[in-house]
């Protein structure tokens, strides 16, 4: 048989049993809290974590020497030197192989963007160059005529009018010598081709490869505006990484 239990036993015993639950749902509150906070926890240090493995440090170059070599304006194929002092670029390039084929250009330039892998610039460059090509064609290379390293009379592309004279006063003298002359003339010779002049290029470095692109004009025996170019290759010394 079940005991009859008083009123104020029933009332302890309800009262206990309150109590129960309220800290039952105290816990209940406290796991699923803890639960929370380790759930938040473990996706900020899963996004700590990625931040970290995609972040490397980002120094731009500066104060540094670089040499290489290139082809192109002035002389075909040159040997550069340059010295980057922050975002300012000074440099030469060119090479003297006789006197008839050398040249020569200086650059004074403004890196914009600068990055460890890539580098881009303006500059403003002067140059000047001998060449001495083997029978050009005017105009196909930007010049309108030339001089040939011959006799008076035989020595210009296309032909003056003095050359008509003197070739005519030849030919009256002497026709076997002027035939002999004329045939000479017509196997082509070299030609002594002279430039200087001044221009605007934008410049860009991708690693060592190094790439100049812009516009000049100046004075002697090519047509303005004149295309510059140069592509290299260039090795750095003493790269400072700010």
């Amino acid at each position: 048989m079940n005991p009859v239990l008083s009123q104020e036993e029933r009332q302890n015993n309800e009262k206990e049993y309150i109590e129960n639950n309220k800290k039952i749902v105290e816990e209940l509150k406290i796991k699923k809290s803890d639960e929370k906070n380790t759930n938040i926890n473990s996706k900020e240090e899963v996004r700590q974590a990625v931040e970290e493995s995609v972040k490397f440090p980002r120094p731009t170059p500066e104060n540094f020497l670089t040499i290489g070599a290139s082809i192109g304006n002035p002389a075909s194929l040159n040997f550069n030197l340059s010295y980057m002092f922050r975002s300012v670029i000074l440099r030469g390039s060119g090479m003297i192989y006789n006197r008839h084929w050398n040249g020569g250009q200086v650059d004074i330039g403004f890196a914009f963007h600068k990055t460890p892998v890539v580098i881009q610039s303006f500059s403003i460059v002067a140059g000047d160059f001998n060449v001495s090509p083997f029978n050009p064609t005017p105009a196909q290379g930007g010049q309108p005529n030339y001089e040939l390293n011959y006799y008076p009379g035989y020595n210009h592309n296309p032909i003056t009018l003095q050359d008509y004279f003197i070739r005519d006063k030849v030919r009256s003298i002497n026709p076997e010598l002027a035939a002999y002359l004329e045939y000479q003339y017509n196997q082509g010779k070299k030609a002594y081709l002279h430039q200087s002049y001044i221009g605007i290029t934008y410049d860009v470095r991708l690693g060592g490869f190094f790439l100049q692109l812009g516009i000049g004009t100046g004075r002697g025996d090519y047509r303005n505006p004149q295309l510059l170019f140069q592509l290299g290759y260039m090795f750095d010394f003493g790269r400072n990484k700010q």
